[in-house]
C-alpha cells in the first residue's frame, strides 16, 4: 500500500498497521467493515478458479485476502507491500493459520516485485492504485509477472458515485473539522470512473474480462458517521442489485492477460 504522491503513505499504513487497527476494518463485528469485506469477496469472484494457481497480491497489507483464500486447494500466494509493519502483521497471520509452507509475504516495491516474468496466474490489487499520481509502473509490473492466458485484477474508488459527490461537497469543512480534533492521518486517494479505470490499462497486453461494483451506500455520508450499523444495513440490501452500481463506493476490473 505506497504512493507517490505523498510520501508519509508508507508511515500512515505502518501506523494502521499496529495495535490491530487495519485488522479492524475487516472485522464483521465493526460496521465500517462492509466496504471492505465485500471488495475481498468481489475481488476473489473475479479472480474466478483459483485452484492450483498461483497468485501475486500487490499490497497486501495485513493479509487482508488470505483467510478467503487459505481453504483452496493447490493454490500458492505471495503478498507483497511497501509498509514493513503491514508485512509482519500479514507474516504473523500466516504463522497463526499455519500456511507458511505455500503462503509467503516480503517487504518490497510494488513496482520492482523480484521474481520472474510470468510467475503468476492471478495478480491482484486492492486498494492500491489509488494511492499513485501515475499508476503505469504498477500496472506494467503486474503484466510483467502475470502469466499470459492469467488473470490481472486491480480496484479503485469509484468517482461520480452519491457517497463521492456528497463528500466532495463538504471537503473543506470535513478537512478543518479533522484538523480541530486531531484526525488527519488519511492520504489522499485518486477515484475514477469504470470509464477512466479501465482506459489505463488500453496501452498494456490485456483485455477486459469482467468487473464489479461494490460497496452500495443507500445510507451515504454522513449516515456512514453518525450512524454506521443502519448504513452498513441499507447496503446489504442493495448489494446484488445490479441497478444500484451509482451507489458502489468502488469498482473492480478483470483482465485476462494475452500474449
Amino acid at each position: 500500500m505506497i504512493q507517490d504522491r505523498n510520501p508519509k503513505a508508507v508511515d500512515h499504513f505502518d501506523w494502521y498497521a499496529q495495535d490491530g487497527r487495519w485488522d479492524q476494518l475487516y472485522d464483521p463485528g465493526n460496521p465500517v467493515s462492509h466496504s471492505f469485506l465485500t471488495r475481498r469477496r468481489r475481488s476473489v469472484e473475479l479472480m474466478r478458479d483459483l485452484e492450483g494457481k498461483t497468485v501475486l497480491d500487490l499490497g497486501c497489507g495485513t493479509g487482508a485476502l488470505i483467510p478467503a483464500l487459505a481453504g483452496i486447494t493447490g493454490i500458492n500466494y505471495l503478498g507483497v507491500d511497501a509498509a514493513p509493519n503491514m508485512v509482519q502483521e500479514s507474516q504473523n497471520l500466516l504463522h497463526s493459520l499455519h500456511l507458511e509452507g505455500t503462503f509467503s509475504v516480503k517487504t518490497c516495491d510494488v513496482r520492482d516485485v523480484p521474481v520472474e516474468d510470468g510467475s503468476f496466474d492471478r495478480v491482484v490489487g486492492m486498494g492500491l492504485l489509488e494511492y499513485f499520481d501515475d499508476p503505469t509502473p504498477v500496472i506494467r509490473e503486474a503484466c510483467r509477472v502475470c502469466l499470459p492466458g492469467g488473470l490481472i485484477v486491480f480496484s479503485i474508488p469509484h468517482k461520480g458515485s452519491l457517497n463521492d459527490l456528497i463528500v466532495r461537497s463538504v471537503t473543506v469543512p470535513r478537512m478543518l473539522m479533522r484538523k480541530i480534533v486531531g484526525e488527519n492521518r488519511d492520504v489522499s486517494r485518486t477515484r475514477l470512473s469504470p470509464k477512466d479505470f479501465r482506459a489505463k490499462f488500453d496501452s498494456f497486453p490485456v483485455k477486459f474480462a469482467d468487473h464489479a461494483f461494490y460497496n452500495k451506500l443507500l445510507l451515504p455520508y454522513p449516515f456512514t458517521r453518525v450512524a454506521p450499523r443502519a448504513s452498513r444495513a441499507a447496503a446489504r440490501l442493495v448489494e446484488n442489485r445490479d441497478r444500484f452500481h451509482r451507489l458502489a463506493t468502488g469498482y473492480i476490473a478483470a483482465f485476462h492477460r494475452i500474449a
